[in-house]
């Protein structure tokens, strides 16, 4: 999302998961995301405009 490659995420999304399946919970995990907020975060509001985000910090040498 943060430099802009939306239209394959949607794709894959509705290619792979039945639209309608709400119980079918799909996530993403991509830190490069969080460094560039300018781009990644309004193509997320904009794509999922009701989404829940969840950010997990771990200690780096854990």
């Amino acid at each position: 999302m943060s430099y802009n490659q939306h239209v394959t995420l949607i794709r894959d999304l509705y290619k792979n998961f039945s639209v309608h399946d709400d119980r079918i919970a799909r996530g993403i995990k991509c830190p490069l995301d969080l460094e560039n907020t300018k781009l990644a975060m309004p193509n997320y509001q904009w794509l999922f405009p009701r989404t829940n985000y969840i950010v997990g910090i771990r200690h780096p040498v854990l």
